[in-house]
């Protein structure tokens, strides 16, 4: 795939006839509605990996934590879903500082559609305020999942979801060469790049009709199927 378009602060993309807003802090905003929708932020990540004697580096919350403030409060957000995978584990430290920064946006709706990683305890939930659901979740017309649908081509309504950390191959004549995360939609499926910072991509195989929005850190641009 050779980088060809200008990109842009965001994409637009209409799905059911709603409006979202791709964004390049990896996460889709409806304006309409006020919604904003995170996928696989993997939340307790770090914690998890150094209680098993994994370095890696901290501060990772923090950065991603400061990333929703800013998309609360300059996209006007009334709800936050999050498609799955909010925390990586078991209950650590970190979720204690969720738990706090949720506290600071008690007027916020929170809801967690139920991924594969969501284990902690329904306490654990009640205390953070979320309202924790089932995939599918329907939501004005969308299915709201974390696990994307198997099959994208007999879809009877459109699907946001994550779980697979998209990311896409792009190349340049500058010998540029490199999988960076993205947006992707198959269909009527658009599947969401992971929030977190610290998660890893895994790679699309590009079908015919398939669109990739690559998520840079200032812009989001449309790579073309070549």
């Amino acid at each position: 795939m050779m980088i060809k378009t200008i990109p842009k602060q965001y994409m637009e993309l209409v799905l059911n006839h709603i409006s979202l807003e791709l964004l390049p802090q990896k996460a889709a905003f409806c304006s309409e509605h006020g919604s904003l929708f995170v996928a696989d932020a993997h939340f307790g990540k770090t914690t998890t990996f150094r209680r098993a004697g994994i370095p890696v580096p901290e501060g990772t919350l923090d950065h991603d934590l400061s990333r929703l403030d800013m998309l609360i409060s300059t996209k006007n957000v009334h709800h936050l879903f999050f498609l799955g995978d909010l925390f990586h584990s078991y209950h650590n430290q970190e979720w204690e500082v969720f738990t706090s920064w949720r506290g600071n946006h008690s007027s916020l709706n929170i809801t967690l559609v139920e991924g594969n990683h969501d284990v902690l305890s329904s306490n654990d939930y009640k205390r953070a305020d979320l309202a924790v659901v089932p995939e599918p979740f329907l939501w004005n017309g969308i299915e709201l999942r974390h696990h994307p649908s198997s099959d994208s081509e007999n879809m009877v309504r459109p699907v946001l979801c994550g779980h697979v950390h998209p990311g896409v191959r792009v190349t340049s004549s500058g010998k540029f060469n490199e999988t960076l995360p993205c947006f992707f939609l198959r269909g009527m499926q658009l599947t969401l790049p992971s929030f977190g910072s610290f998660t890893g991509l895994g790679h699309i195989n590009p079908e015919k009709g398939d669109r990739f929005f690559v998520s840079g850190s200032e812009e989001v641009m449309e790579i073309p199927v070549t």
